[in-house]
């Protein structure tokens, strides 16, 4: 290519006719080509690494955040008790492997000192959504919750956009660390299981798309219940 520029200002200051042949042009033109080829891939190569870079860090933060949240709403969970009953209702009202309902203490003050139900869930987008309830208390000293439906909820928030499929969310502990057994996903643990859940181990698989092909995130995290007052092995 440089020696086809000097050619043509040799020519231009010799004041000739003669311009550059063919063979010479298609050469020209097969350099340019390969030069753009060069650049597009290098441009498209640093596009791709910008994307699979920030889709990480995304995935990162919402993995992170919602663990976090997840991980505290359950550890302040704890049991209710029943007017008349000396048995309370155990922490967990619902025990399944994508959704969990249950009672918990959470952002306590002096002045306020009102449990709530909490849940947590995949919806059909497999959005971690968490949903809350507000207790109301009784003349007698007990608390009411009101029935766990969307449109009772006091508050709906979304704590991770999009929780790739694999392994289930929530898996469930007893004390000795053994996982209680899920005999039908839809139903969930029993009342007589869900009285003895001591922990709840967490996993998150975190993906923006899950069609864009970016990376995931997978957080793991097992997760104690002290207010239950288990004993509980750590393995």
């Amino acid at each position: 290519m440089i020696r086809m520029v000097s050619r043509l200002r040799k020519v231009s200051r010799a004041g000739s006719d003669a311009g550059i042949t063919l063979a010479e042009l298609i050469i020209v033109m097969l350099l340019m080509s390969l030069l753009g080829v060069v650049i597009v891939t290098l441009f498209t190569s640093t596009m791709k690494a910008t994307t699979m870079a920030t889709s990480l860090s995304t995935n990162t933060k919402q993995a992170t955040n919602a663990m976090n949240e997840t991980a505290r709403l359950i550890r302040a969970g704890t049991a209710n008790p029943v007017k008349g009953n000396p048995q309370s209702d155990p922490a967990f009202v619902v025990a399944k492997p994508e959704e969990i309902i249950m009672y918990a203490y959470v952002n306590l003050s002096n002045t306020s000192q009102t449990p709530i139900m909490v849940r947590l869930y995949l919806d059909s987008e497999r959005r971690l959504v968490e949903q809350r309830w507000p207790a109301t208390q009784e003349t007698d000293g007990y608390w009411k919750f009101p029935p766990a439906t969307p449109a009772t909820a006091s508050s709906t928030r979304i704590l991770a956009n999009t929780v790739a499929a694999g392994v289930p969310p929530f898996r469930y502990l007893n004390s000795d660390g053994t996982t209680l057994n899920i005999t039908t996903p839809t139903t969930g643990l029993t009342i007589e299981q869900r009285r003895v859940v001591a922990a709840v181990t967490v996993s998150l698989k975190v993906q923006q798309s899950l069609t864009n092909g970016s990376l995931p995130v997978e957080l793991l995290n097992t997760v104690g219940i002290p207010n239950l007052g288990f004993h509980r092995e750590v393995l």
